[in-house]
């Protein structure tokens, strides 16, 4: 068998797996550019060597923004490890040829959160200058956690007012639960009630509906809430990530509790979570003063 061969009898695999488009593309496409630089070589000849080479070439070459981040060499990585060890699985080889090579590193970098001042000259910024929907669009953001592409997919229909909580569907469409505080709801209940049925087209399932009465695309949700950052000079990033980062920030900061941050925030590692711990060190700090073995161990001895 040559790489091409089991490159396209792997993507037909995940197919049929069910994976998401979004995810079955990055598969598709890393796989291919593998292929397309080594050659379709036999697979007895796709080792270590031809992996190490192909990496080398990936992190050197320049793109449309320039060199690859660490974070989409890792992803490279990680899908030929897939790849590498679906084969040894289906016995087309006898060794993974990623076994002996070491993933690259990635920087941490922690989340970027909006302070408290610019949490409250946000929503003075929007209270003054912007409609009840899109007040409640942020508002919906850092009550929630939600992502963004969760919030554009959106339905009517995954709302249960009653019940107080939305359902939405995740990376690799993981199903979760988000539930809405007081002040969320009752904004939720009046943009339902009064100001979505003035707005949406007939038969418009969304959710949360453009000025024109449409489902709002990604891109431009995106724009949406990056405009309203750049007003208010925010510092770091634009994106609406941030308001995620905040919800997430807050939620800690207000008692909430890490396994249940990561269930809200759909994490499936809670080292992914654990990240938000330090992004309050005060409150680390106050915490540990209450809880320091050692200080406890003095005021003993």
């Amino acid at each position: 068998m040559y790489l091409q061969e089991a490159v396209d009898e792997w993507v037909r695999t995940k197919e049929i797996e069910n994976v998401t488009h979004k995810t079955l593309s990055i598969y598709k496409n890393m796989t291919q550019e593998l292929v397309d630089y080594v050659g379709n070589i036999p697979l007895k000849n796709y080792n270590s060597k031809v992996v190490l080479e192909f990496l080398s070439h990936q992190r050197n070459r320049e793109g449309r923004f320039g060199r690859l981040s660490d974070a989409t060499l890792h992803k490279y990585y990680s899908v030929i490890r897939t790849f590498s060890r679906w084969l040894e699985e289906m016995e087309y080889v006898q060794k993974a040829a990623t076994d002996k090579v070491k993933a690259p590193r990635v920087e941490t970098k922690l989340p970027e959160s909006l302070s408290d001042d610019e949490v409250e000259e946000l929503f003075g910024y929007l209270k003054a200058h912007c409609s009840e929907r899109v007040q409640l669009i942020f508002a919906f953001f850092l009550d929630t956690g939600i992502r963004l592409t969760e919030a554009v997919m959106l339905d009517l229909d995954n709302v249960h007012m009653d019940d107080g909580w939305v359902k939405v569907y995740g990376k690799g469409r993981r199903e979760r639960i988000l539930p809405l505080g007081r002040a969320l709801t009752q904004d939720l209940t009046n943009y339902l009630t009064y100001i979505r049925p003035r707005l949406a087209e007939e038969g418009e399932e969304a959710l949360f509906v453009t000025q024109w009465g449409t489902r709002y695309t990604k891109e431009g949700l995106a724009t949406l809430i990056k405009t309203k950052l750049k007003e208010i000079d925010v510092n770091g990033h634009y994106g609406p990530h941030k308001l995620r980062h905040t919800f997430a920030t807050n939620y800690l900061r207000n008692q909430g509790g890490i396994e249940q941050l990561r269930i809200q925030m759909g994490h499936r590692d809670i080292k992914t979570t654990q990240r938000y711990l330090s992004l309050i060190p005060d409150d680390l700090k106050r915490s540990h003063r209450v809880a320091s073995p050692y200080d406890r161990l003095k005021d003993k001895l």
